[in-house]
């Protein structure tokens, strides 16, 4: 059984007074004494897993006080005389003093709330009505008794006194979580999570995509987020927990206080993984979306303002097939194609409206250089992603060493943004006789970035390098024909919005209304014999592109 369900069961029973223990009783009557007495500050102390939280929610359900999970969910608009419980308060005087002030104090007749009680571990250290709540052999005798009515029968006799003591009933609920844990049943993290929350450290850059791969699982990154919502029931629901980043202090209590295990998951989710849930969060999730890269490029140069800054942009390639490349200073991550992944539409989104020459313009870059392999006289795309380049500052090129060769000989005299349009895989992808060898493209493709990183370095100025791509590639692997239309030219979307027994997503919006094929499994059209790739649909391979940050601060 899952340990947020067993949670979220025993808050349920916080309604009735038969299900507290010996200690929560005393508590209670003491906390109602108080209220009579108009106490005003009030502590409700104990150490983890005694049922502090689980009596607050007893006196809320019988209307004696109002409770909030922290104080940064604290509700003004609260009742004349009313009573307010806050979870999870500081327990340092001058912060507690500061807390019960806010409240009682904030409201424009100084009279609102009557009683404040704060719940935290350790006692308040100022004059406050102070309660204790400690677990007694008769309190866990109790719980463990209503455990095993409610959830079945479990073994707790292997809980010592000493853990009993650090812990709290936490262990017992964890022990009831346990109860039908099947090793067997996949991989031991996915096992884990089926029953019990656990503990990841992941690559920050990579967060989003593992966020998005593991598809209903909650990730929270600090214990106050943790707490704040399995304290309120109601909104935790029954989701599988991990905790992603925390902080060294923040992994030793879960850990040692709820015993919850340390997981350790590969740096990035299997392209399976993704593909599984990229369909169902194509427009909800995390990840650096296309269309929001040139406001990021922008965001990213204000705080530096480097000499030099440039963006390079390759015509196809997938992020999957660059996550071995190590560059100096660099930080990959993930891009999602945010619409259709074709050339087209890519570019116009990648570039921005408006466009990013123009953000970086109020910036000051006011020099350009532009490189392309097409005439904007003669390519109506070009003429987009270079608009307000000059064509005394936008060179027509036939191979990459013809930027290397300009770049090189440039003078620096003001900051100064250079914009590449290179090709990458998607020529092949098309047009190419034989299978093309892959990994040795990948690989001229890598050596003319670290080219191109020399001759930044050479400058004796600080630069700040983007690179990134319009779309990815699905390579050939006799996927399977199933035409989308009977009039079906591409491989792996149609115009407008049409059925399919394969998966299909429904792309919508200002560039028009597109059917795309989501995974790799199958295509719409038979291949061209020179054709061994495709793009357009919704897939890893297709819709996550590598946006890499390569920056040099040194300034001459």
């Amino acid at each position: 059984m899952k340990w947020l369900t067993i949670h979220n069961h025993l808050s349920q029973c916080a309604e009735t007074a038969e299900t507290l223990t010996p200690s929560q009783i005393s508590a209670r009557d003491a906390i109602r004494d108080a209220i009579r007495r108009q106490e005003g500050h009030m502590n409700l102390c104990g150490s983890p897993g005694v049922g502090k939280t689980f009596l607050a929610h007893y006196l809320h359900h019988r209307a004696d006080l109002l409770y909030f999970p922290s104080p940064e969910r604290y509700d003004r608009k609260v009742a004349p005389g009313s009573t307010v419980v806050i979870d999870n308060a500081p327990h340092h005087r001058q912060a507690a003093r500061s807390l019960y002030d806010n409240i009682r104090w904030s409201g424009k007749d100084y009279s609102a709330v009557a009683n404040v009680m704060l719940i935290t571990r350790k006692p308040i250290e100022d004059a406050v009505h102070r309660m204790e709540l400690a677990l007694t052999e008769e309190d866990v005798t109790h719980m463990e008794l209503l455990m095993q009515q409610r959830f079945g029968v479990c073994d707790f006799g292997q809980i010592t006194p000493y853990a009993q003591h650090r812990s709290g009933l936490w262990l017992q609920v964890k022990a009831l979580a346990q109860i039908g844990d099947d090793t067997n049943r996949g991989p031991e993290m996915i096992t884990q999570l089926h029953y019990t929350p656990c503990i990841t450290a992941l690559a920050e850059n990579y967060r989003a995509l593992w966020e998005l791969a593991l598809g209903d699982v909650w990730c929270p990154t600090s214990l106050s987020e943790w707490r704040e919502r399995i304290d309120t029931p109601k909104e935790s629901g029954d989701m599988q927990t991990l905790f992603v980043n925390l902080s060294a202090s923040e992994r030793e209590e879960l850990a040692n206080v709820f015993r919850f295990p340390s997981v350790a998951l590969p740096s990035l989710p299997s392209i399976d993984a993704v593909n599984q849930e990229l369909p169902t969060r194509f427009e909800s999730s995390n990840l650096l979306k296309q269309s929001d890269v040139a406001a990021e490029i922008t965001k990213r140069l204000r705080l530096e303002l480097p000499q030099i800054a440039v963006l390079l942009v390759f015509d196809g390639l997938s992020f999957y097939e660059t996550t071995e490349w190590e560059f100096p200073n660099a930080v990959l991550e993930p891009c999602l194609v945010d619409g259709l992944s074709v050339t087209e539409k890519a570019m116009r989104r990648l570039i921005g409206s408006p466009v990013l020459t123009h953000r970086l313009f109020e910036l000051d870059y006011s020099r350009r250089m532009g490189f392309s392999y097409w005439e904007r006289s003669t390519n109506a795309l070009t003429d987009v992603l270079f608009t307000e380049f000059p064509d005394t500052q936008l060179h027509r090129v036939t191979a990459f060493e013809e930027v290397l060769e300009t770049i090189k000989a440039s003078p620096w005299p003001t900051r100064t943004y250079v914009q590449i349009i290179r090709s990458g895989l998607d020529g092949v992808c098309h047009r190419h006789r034989e299978r093309p060898d892959v990994s040795a493209l990948l690989e001229n493709l890598k050596r003319d970035i670290t080219r191109l990183l020399k001759v930044l370095q050479e400058t004796g100025h600080s630069f700040r390098l983007f690179i990134t791509a319009d779309h990815g590639i699905l390579w050939d692997n006799n996927q399977p024909v199933v035409p989308l239309t009977q009039e079906t030219s591409r491989a792996r979307y149609t115009d407008g919005s049409v059925a399919s027994a394969q998966p299909v997503l429904t792309l919508r919006n200002h560039e028009g209304t597109y059917t795309v094929f989501t995974g790799d499994k199958v295509i719409a059209k038979k291949r061209n014999v020179m054709e061994w790739g495709f793009h357009g649909g919704v897939s890893a391979q297709e819709s996550l592109v590598p946006f890499w940050d390569i920056r040099r601060t040194f300034n001459a």
